[in-house]
């Protein structure tokens, strides 16, 4: 129950930290946000990218909630191994999602 509530924490923080870029409140900073040369050298690419960034942490986030609800339905038929590879796969490939689109985005700008 507590690896559930771990990862459903973690879905919530990946929607926390998308909404502020997603509604572009978050100015070029070397802290927080799609940080590279390019976005911190262009407010629009930074706006755009970021944005961008923002919408697919709010999905990701989103997708966890949903496997959490899932994976908590049918716990009674998993191992806890099986449970935390699920969890782990739906963190990383989310993320990883993420990186790639938004270098083949910043690509295109």
């Amino acid at each position: 129950m507590i690896i559930i509530l771990c990862f459903s924490s973690v879905g919530l923080f990946y929607i926390i930290l998308g909404l502020p870029l997603y509604y572009c409140k978050i100015k070029r900073n070397i802290f927080y946000g799609f940080r590279t040369r390019k976005t911190l050298s262009d407010e629009k690419i930074w706006k755009k990218s970021n944005r961008l960034i923002g919408k697919y942490f709010i999905i990701a986030g989103l997708t966890i909630e949903l496997g959490t609800l899932i994976v908590y339905s049918i716990k009674n038929t998993l191992t806890l191994e099986l449970i935390i590879i699920i969890f782990l796969m739906l963190v990383l490939v989310p993320l990883a999602v993420i990186i790639i689109r938004g270098c083949s985005y910043l690509k295109k700008l």
